[in-house]
């Protein structure tokens, strides 16, 4: 009788270990840093004197359970970063009218720094970089971005435009 307690209770305290292990694993996989990226459309045009404005349109999904801010986004263009505007850039104006009268409008304006992403939230807009005259054209197909988060380092990677990616 005493063997087969003795026996039960070992079987017990295995499982119970193998279960501490794998709530263990799972709490650090759920929690993990996991986004959902995706750039979109661009537009590029002139700015000031030497320089032009590329627009990027932009998606981040969390798909953690853990809220994730996205603190700095740099586009990176041979070597060198450029960081997203500090400021709002208007990105389009829709005026609707009636007999000449407008009745309605909405203006469109661009994202900064920081993107809070709740738990299993998202966030879109536009983007908006300051980059030397003539170094980029409205044919892009690929285009580099440096994404620095609260939780991880940064990622430092070539998106293809209207492609989701997946970053851990």
């Amino acid at each position: 009788m005493l063997e087969t307690l003795k026996t039960i209770g070992s079987i017990t305290g295995v499982f119970g270990f193998i279960i501490s292990v794998i709530n263990f694993v799972y709490f650090f996989v759920i929690r993990r840093k996991n986004l959902n990226i995706r750039f979109g459309d661009i537009g590029v045009r002139e700015y000031y004197v030497q320089n032009d404005l590329l627009k990027v349109q932009f998606s981040f999904e969390n798909k953690s359970q853990l809220p994730v801010s996205v603190t700095r986004i740099q586009f990176v263009l041979n070597g060198t970063y450029y960081d997203c505007l500090r400021l709002p850039v208007i990105i389009e104006e829709v005026e609707r009218k009636r007999n000449d009268v407008v009745y309605d409008r909405d203006i469109i304006k661009s994202v900064f720094t920081p993107i809070n992403l709740p738990s299993l939230g998202a966030a879109s807009g536009f983007l908006v970089f300051q980059v030397p005259q003539g170094s980029l054209s409205k044919d892009e197909t690929t285009l580099t971005f440096r994404i620095c988060t609260n939780r991880g380092k940064a990622i430092q990677k070539t998106f293809v435009l209207h492609e989701d990616t997946l970053i851990h």
